[in-house]
């Protein structure tokens, strides 16, 4: 009783039977592991200080922004050798890991994209123009394609089509 109230207190389970189904269907999913809301002050040294417990990593990586000096995305790639140690890591580190104040997210990496249909993905992201188009390796970008299109076949006919027309 607090102040002529009563108190009822009831553990919560609603996040962690939603993370629970959510790592159970991408359960296994090869030795990649994607750590999302990693703090920006966070190094990739103490990343991998923090999963090179669980077993021999093959790689790091935390993509950088493109604006900035430098500073990494909020999010990284763990690339183990074996997929039982990046089973070990996430068991372990998905359930409630924090870093400089802020909860990890860890999930299965997908491993559909190769490292070349990335490159492939960026280069075609890379290409947008400033004007939002797609540039074309045939001359140009949609918008300026368009409106060639258009000065050469105009929607309202011409006024000696218009008279042609009449006298047929």
């Amino acid at each position: 009783m607090l102040e002529n109230h009563i108190l009822e207190l009831k553990q919560s389970t609603r996040t962690l039977v939603k993370e629970t189904t959510d790592s159970a269907s991408k359960k296994g999913n090869g030795s990649k592991l994607l750590v999302r809301n990693v703090p920006f002050q966070a190094t990739q040294e103490e990343i991998t200080d923090l999963f090179k417990t669980f077993g021999k990593l093959k790689g790091v990586r935390l993509p950088k922004k493109l604006t900035s000096g430098g500073e990494h995305r909020g999010f990284g790639f763990i690339d183990y050798y074996t997929e039982t140690d990046a089973k070990k890591a996430f068991d372990t580190l998905s359930k409630s890991t924090h870093l400089y104040g802020r909860r990890l997210v860890i999930e299965w990496a997908s491993q559909d994209e190769t490292s070349e249909d990335l490159r492939a993905k960026t280069t075609r992201l890379a290409n947008l123009s400033k004007d939002g188009g797609e540039r074309r390796e045939d001359g140009g970008s949609t918008k300026k394609k368009l409106a060639r299109y258009f000065e050469s076949h105009p929607l309202v006919p011409k006024a000696d089509e218009e008279e042609e027309e009449e006298d047929a």
